[in-house]
């Protein structure tokens, strides 16, 4: 996913010198999307905590690329009356408590996004698979970080929390993290390294 996100970008990147140097490319990426009434996508989220949210195709732009900030998601694919396997439970699970753990951080976001039943605008779109999690980092949402092995979901609370840390884009995220990773004690960092998936399965 990363090296063909990469590859992309640079054949974009290519192609697009003859713009003047005052063309700024993330704009142009926005300015070139599907309309949204031809996007298949669920409706966002009503009543979520404020850095919690179920990302869709119709509020993408919003949500994610035009937002400041970071944003991680994580991305599973299923149908309207299928049942989402343990993986994906436990993965949205992990999120739901890192963004807890976070809250005070306000330039972090985190989200789910179900590909099976949202079209996300090209070119995002294109490089995003099932069972996946990306960094959407301040200012280079073009260029997402993806997490390179979630060995199959047996991640603990700090594998996401040190993904988040050197992955962001904006510096208030990073020492807003540093700031909440100081105040944790041993008992907390022992709870937090747990891989609860595993002990689940």
């Amino acid at each position: 996913n990363q090296e063909a996100f990469d590859l992309t970008n640079q054949l974009c990147h290519v192609t697009m010198r003859c713009c003047p140097k005052n063309v700024n490319f993330s704009t142009l990426i926005t300015e070139i999307k599907v309309p949204k009434k031809e996007l298949w996508s669920e409706r966002p989220g009503s009543d979520e905590p404020v850095n919690f949210k179920k990302l869709v195709a119709s509020a993408w732009l919003e949500q994610v690329v035009e937002r400041p900030g970071d944003v991680v998601s994580y991305q599973f694919n299923h149908s309207q009356w299928e049942q989402p396997d343990a993986m994906d439970k436990f993965m949205v699970e992990l999120l739901k408590e890192a963004s807890e753990i976070i809250r005070e951080c306000p330039t972090i976001i985190l989200g789910t996004v179900n590909l099976g039943l949202n079209d996300i605008p090209d070119p995002f779109g294109s490089f995003l698979e099932p069972k996946t999690l990306s960094m959407w980092g301040h200012e280079a949402k073009q260029q997402p970080h993806f997490k390179k092995d979630l060995a199959g979901g047996d991640l603990s609370v700090q594998d996401l929390l040190d993904f988040i840390m050197t992955s962001a884009g904006m510096k208030e995220s990073v020492k807003c993290m540093e700031g909440v990773a100081g105040r944790f004690d041993k008992p907390r960092l022992r709870e937090l390294q747990r891989h609860k998936f595993r002990d689940e399965l």
